[in-house]
């Protein structure tokens, strides 16, 4: 799942999305299953309404990227942040394996036959 398709699942649900100088704000009671979509990736949903750049870091290379709302989580990505005074979140290790819907894995090469 990306982060503009969990905003659209949340707005579906009734939710009301907004922000405001401290960040994400949401009016409404999030479904169980998109809590935990949403604590991973409230940065991206915060970049989408408020159209401001997302960035993703991996500490395996040290190397920040600009992500794109609608794509899925490049590989190795463990921090998230969106332009302004917020800083990082680091998501927690656990989350590429409770979540792998959110990551863009390579696609599986297959031995010949």
């Amino acid at each position: 799942m990306t982060a503009k398709a969990l905003l659209h699942r949340l707005r579906d649900a009734g939710i009301v999305v907004d922000f405001n100088a401290d960040g994400l704000t949401t009016r409404g009671v999030i479904p169980p299953d998109l809590r935990a979509m949403l604590a991973l990736l409230h940065t991206g949903v915060l970049s989408a309404i408020s159209g401001k750049r997302w960035f993703g870091y991996c500490s395996a290379n040290g190397k920040p990227v600009v992500l794109n709302t609608g794509d899925r989580l490049p590989d190795g990505i463990d921090r998230l942040c969106v332009e302004g005074p917020h800083g990082w979140h680091t998501l927690p290790a656990t989350a590429m394996v409770s979540h792998p819907e959110l990551w863009a894995f390579p696609p599986v090469k297959r031995k010949a036959a």
